[in-house]
């Protein structure tokens, strides 16, 4: 067997567009929306993904979301598909997300794909992400 050697990729993603709109009514609380993003990588990951979210605001500094990416990427030289799922959070004007990425989901160079990635910033159209990964 051999051993899973673990690297790390530094990279940015900006959104290219976006699409958000309200998936139910909730009078009194806090707003309920969907949105789907198409973002592209730059740095230690390259190429775009589209992610689907769903989002809790409630205040204009204040959310939590969870949802789905898919990325089309080359990283470390590898290319491929894979999806992500992440838990994320707003607050005080600082996006956190922790995506994982699906186990299964990875194709083409970057099949048997595992990793985490990691999204702390404040708010701006370029996020700085960590790639922790390794491959099976």
């Amino acid at each position: 067997m051999y051993p899973r050697i673990k690297k790390t990729a530094e990279a940015s993603i900006r959104i290219h567009d976006r699409e958000e709109q309200p998936f139910a009514e909730n009078p009194g609380g806090p707003q309920l929306s969907k949105a789907r993003y198409r973002v592209v990588y730059e740095g230690g990951i390259e190429g775009k993904g589209i992610v689907e979210e769903l989002k809790v605001q409630f205040s204009r500094r204040s959310a939590v979301m969870t949802g789905m990416q898919h990325l089309e990427v080359c990283i470390g030289g590898l290319r491929g598909l894979f999806t992500t799922h992440y838990q994320g959070t707003f607050r005080d004007g600082k996006v956190s997300h922790s995506h994982v990425v699906v186990p299964g989901s990875a194709t083409g160079q970057l099949k048997g794909l595992r990793g985490k990635i990691k999204l702390y910033s404040p708010e701006a159209e370029v996020l700085p992400v960590t790639f922790r990964y390794y491959l099976l």
